[in-house]
C-alpha cells in the first residue's frame, strides 16, 4: 500500500488551503485506484481526519516537530504543496514551513523516500536567506511540478537547475461541488434568494503599509469604499451581493462590510462551509469579485466568471494565467465608483467571461492532476 504524505500549512481556517488538499486527495485516489494511505501532519488532527481522508498526525509546533517529520519519513514520498516557499517569518516554524522542507530533504533520500514538490507556489522571497534555503530544497526534490509560470521562473531565478520540474497548475482548480440543492439551502441561510441574480464577493484584510502589495488606503477607508462601491453596483444592476470570505482571518471586515451596507439584498455566507460547498454557491451566482486566490480560483472550478482586486501580486498573475487580464482593478486605482463601474461591466459580459476561461480551467484542471499520474509512475520505478 503506498504511504503518502502531504506537508503543509493546513489548519483549518482557511477554505482555500481546504480545497488544496481536498482535491489533491481527490486527484491521488482515482491514480491510486488501489489502498492508499495519505498522511497528513498538522495542528488539527481529530478535524482534518474527520472531514478528509487523510490519516492525521498531531503536531502541535509545527512541521518540524518530531511527530511531522517521522510521519514523514515513514513514507513513500513527501509532497510539497501549496505555497510554503517564501521569505516572511522564515524562523517560525509554526508558520514558514521551509526550514521543516531543509530537514526533510536532507533526511528522506537516505531512507528512499522521494520527495517532490507537487503543485506548488514560490515566492515572494525577498531576502537572500530565503532564496538560498529555498533554492537548496527544490534542487533536492526528485522533480517539481509548479501552479503557475512565475513560480517556475522565480524558482529558475534563484538557482533551482532541477531537470524534471514543469508549469501545471493548483489543484483546487477541479475541486467538485456540493449538490445544487445544497448550495441553495446556504444561500437561504446567508438571507438572499437562490432563485435571483447574485454576485459573490470576497474581500481580504490584508490592506495597508504592511499589505503584499502597495495599498493607498487605511483598512476603516478599505472597508468604506468597499461598502459605498457594492450599494452603487446592487443599485445599478438590482443584483443580490453575497460576501463569500475564505480565510476566519477575513471574517471580520467582510462582515463589517455586510452590514455597513444594511441592504437586504446584501447577505453573507455562514461561517465556516466546506470547499465543495463553496464551489457550489459560486456556481449559482453570475460572477464573483474576488481578492484572495483561492476564492478566485474554485470560482473558475465552477466555470462561473470571475473579476480579480488584487491585493498580492499572485491574484493578478492568476488573472494572466487564465486569459483574463483585463478583468480586474488594481488597488491604486480604486475609487468606489471605478470599482462599480468596472464590475457592472464584468457582469454585463459575463457569459462572453465564462466561454473564454472554461476551455483553459478544464485544461489546467487536467495539468494539476497530471502530477498525480507523474508520482504513480515515479514510485513504480522504485
Amino acid at each position: 500500500m503506498p504511504k503518502i504524505a502531504i506537508i503543509g500549512a493546513f489548519s483549518g481556517k482557511s477554505i482555500g488551503d481546504e480545497a488544496i488538499l481536498d482535491s489533491t486527495c481527490l486527484h491521488l485516489q482515482e491514480v491510486f485506484p488501489e489502498d492508499l494511505q495519505i498522511i497528513l501532519p498538522t495542528k488539527y488532527a481529530a478535524y482534518m481526519s474527520q472531514h478528509f481522508p487523510v490519516k492525521a498526525i498531531q503536531s502541535r509546533i509545527g512541521m518540524l516537530s518530531p511527530q511531522a517529520v517521522g510521519a514523514a519519513l515513514s513514507a513513500d514520498a513527501v509532497l510539497f504543496t501549496q505555497q510554503n516557499f517564501f521569505h516572511r517569518n522564515i524562523f517560525k516554524p509554526w508558520y514558514n514551513q521551509m526550514s521543516a522542507y531543509r530537514l526533510i530533504v536532507q533526511l528522506a533520500p537516505k531512507r528512499g523516500i522521494k520527495v517532490i514538490t507537487y503543485n506548488s507556489g514560490v515566492g515572494p522571497l525577498d531576502t537572500p536567506l530565503s532564496r538560498s534555503i529555498a533554492r537548496i530544497i527544490l534542487n533536492k526534490c526528485d522533480w517539481c511540478t509548479f501552479r503557475d509560470p512565475d513560480s517556475y521562473e522565480l524558482a529558475k531565478e534563484i538557482g533551482v537547475n532541477t531537470k524534471d520540474m514543469t508549469v501545471t497548475a493548483d489543484p483546487a482548480l477541479s475541486q467538485p461541488s456540493c449538490p445544487d440543492e445544497r448550495a441553495a439551502e446556504i444561500i437561504n441561510e446567508s438571507g438572499l434568494d437562490p432563485t435571483k441574480d447574485c454576485i459573490a464577493w470576497n474581500i481580504a484584510h490584508d490592506m495597508g503599509p504592511k499589505g503584499p502589495v502597495e495599498c493607498p488606503f487605511t483598512l476603516d477607508e478599505f472597508a468604506s469604499l468597499m461598502t459605498q462601491g457594492i450599494k452603487r453596483l446592487q443599485h445599478s444592476t438590482g443584483c443580490q451581493i453575497l460576501l463569500a470570505p475564505t480565510t476566519a482571518d477575513d471574517l471580520a471586515l467582510s462582515r463589517q462590510v455586510a452590514q455597513a451596507c444594511e441592504l437586504e439584498t446584501v447577505g453573507h455566507i455562514p461561517w465556516k462551509i466546506s470547499p465543495k460547498e463553496y464551489v457550489g454557491v459560486v456556481k449559482n451566482c453570475g460572477l464573483l469579485v474576488g481578492m484572495r486566490l483561492h476564492s478566485l480560483i474554485m470560482t473558475c472550478a465552477a466555470h462561473t466568471p470571475v473579476f480579480a482586486v488584487p491585493y498580492h501580486p499572485k491574484v493578478e498573475s492568476f488573472m494572466d494565467f487564465i486569459g483574463i487580464p483585463e478583468m480586474k482593478i488594481l488597488l491604486k486605482d480604486m475609487t468606489s465608483e471605478a470599482l462599480a463601474e468596472k464590475v457592472g461591466n464584468a457582469w454585463a459580459c459575463r457569459e462572453e467571461t465564462r466561454q473564454k476561461i472554461t476551455p483553459a480551467i478544464k485544461t489546467l484542471a487536467e495539468k494539476a492532476k497530471s502530477s498525480a499520474y507523474k508520482l504513480k509512475e515515479t514510485l513504480s520505478t522504485t
